[in-house]
């Protein structure tokens, strides 16, 4: 054991949280849309209030849709198309889908497919 002092260096102090700006990009009038319809489905579809009551509305299918449309019409996709992950994932669905032609179980592949 030594007896000399610790070296230590300064630390640059962190600006309080009031300063600190978060630059985001601007947000389209469909992505603020798309995003409420969002939370609208979300909700539906994990609280299971249409399975019970008024099923036969499809608001969940409806709001999907709206959703689906927003993401389209907004160019939200070409945001996660940025990403490594974003990537794999469109690469491993071209992948599922040239391997349902070529699947021993035909019939069962391509429901899975197209519906899930």
């Amino acid at each position: 054991m030594a007896a000399t002092t610790l070296q230590t260096t300064a630390v640059p102090v962190r600006p309080p949280a009031t300063q600190i700006l978060v630059q985001g990009e601007d947000n389209s009038p469909f992505q603020r849309l798309g995003f409420n319809f969002l939370l609208v489905f979300i909700f539906l579809a994990f609280s299971r209030v249409f399975d019970v009551k008024f099923s036969f509305l499809h608001i969940t299918g409806i709001s999907y849709r709206v959703v689906f449309a927003t993401v389209l019409l907004s160019r939200g996709f070409v945001t996660a198309l940025n990403t490594k992950i974003g990537r794999a994932l469109l690469g491993f669905t071209f992948c599922f889908a040239a391997s349902v032609p070529f699947s021993i179980w035909r019939r069962g592949s391509l429901p899975v497919f197209r519906d899930g």
